[in-house]
Parts: structure tokens; C-alpha cells; sequence
């Protein structure tokens, strides 16, 4: 009886084990993959390469940040709007990424964005001047894909930069 129950227990046992490691492997991590695919997206950017998306970004991807003034298309297709935009106005446009990390299927960045404006931003013409500014994104991943973003960036030090408003304590030209 006793070697019953030895048995029965260590079959258990060992059908536990097999059951919980057969079910880690089908929660596979994708951190890794999911942060590389958000530096080819930056790298989109970077080369101003719209239709590069199409690779890593859901059709129906849901952009809580979205820039109104740069596109009013929502999805993908406004994704690809904004791209074009920002590389109209930077074509230089570069991301240095500061720190990635990953927690399931969800990527925080904090990157640091440079460029030129060397041509038009919203309605304004180029200034050629230079910015740098910080921004944060984060991105949830589902089968290898971007299907929702959150981003802030100091858009406000790059209006700074470009001279579109002045410095802190600089009174605005009063009207007469």
C-alpha cells in the first residue's frame, strides 16, 4: 500500500512538473522581440519610411497620443501621416534610445529625439534650426505587432528651440 501511494504521489508530482512547464512555454516572453520591433519603428522614422510599418504595426492600432494637428486619421494609416509629417519638417530625425525595458507584452522607452527642421511644420515654414528632446512611449505588442501607444515628448523645449515661443521669464511683444 505504502509503495501505492509513493507511486501515485510521484506521478503526481511528475505530471504537475511537465503540465507547468508545458504551460511556460506556451507564455513564451516576447520582451526581447517586442523591443526590437519598436527600434525598427523608430528607425522607420528615421528613414521616413512610411510603408515600413505595415511590418510592425497593427492595422487597428489605437494611438492614445495621436497629434490632431498632424493628422486627423486614426489606425495605422494615421501613424503613417504623422511619420510623413515629422520627416517633412526632420529629415534627420534621429532616436537615441536612453533605456528599453519590457514586462509581458508591453514596451516602456525613454529615448532623447534629434533633428533639423529644415522643412515645413504644421502650416510653418522650415527655421533649420536644431533640437533635442527628451519622450517617453509606451507600446503594447500582440502577435509581434504594435497595437496600442501612449507617448509624451517635450514638445514644448522644441518650440523653444525652433523660436516658435519664448524663453521662460521673456514677456510676449504687447499689440498696439
Amino acid at each position: 500500500m505504502k509503495k501505492f501511494l509513493f507511486l501515485l504521489l510521484s506521478f503526481f508530482l511528475i505530471s504537475f512538473f511537465l503540465i507547468s512547464c508545458q504551460q511556460q512555454n506556451m507564455n513564451t516572453d516576447n520582451s526581447v522581440q517586442n523591443k526590437t520591433t519598436l527600434m525598427k519603428i523608430y528607425q522607420a522614422f528615421e528613414n521616413g519610411n512610411a510603408d515600413e510599418l505595415d511590418n510592425y504595426i497593427a492595422e487597428d492600432v489605437v494611438d492614445h497620443s495621436m497629434d490632431t494637428a498632424m493628422t486627423k486619421k486614426q489606425g495605422l494609416e494615421g501613424v503613417k501621416d504623422y511619420l510623413r509629417a515629422n520627416y517633412e519638417a526632420f529629415p534627420d530625425t534621429k532616436f537615441k534610445i536612453n533605456a528599453i525595458a519590457a514586462s509581458g507584452d508591453t514596451v516602456l522607452c525613454y529615448y532623447t529625439f534629434t533633428g533639423t527642421n529644415s522643412g515645413p511644420m504644421m502650416g510653418m515654414p522650415a527655421t533649420n534650426k536644431s533640437v533635442k528632446s527628451d519622450g517617453v512611449d509606451i507600446v503594447v505588442f500582440k502577435d509581434g505587432k504594435a497595437v496600442e501607444h501612449w507617448g509624451v515628448q517635450d514638445n514644448l523645449a522644441i518650440m523653444k528651440q525652433l523660436g516658435m515661443m519664448p524663453p521662460m521669464g521673456m514677456e510676449s511683444p504687447k499689440k498696439k
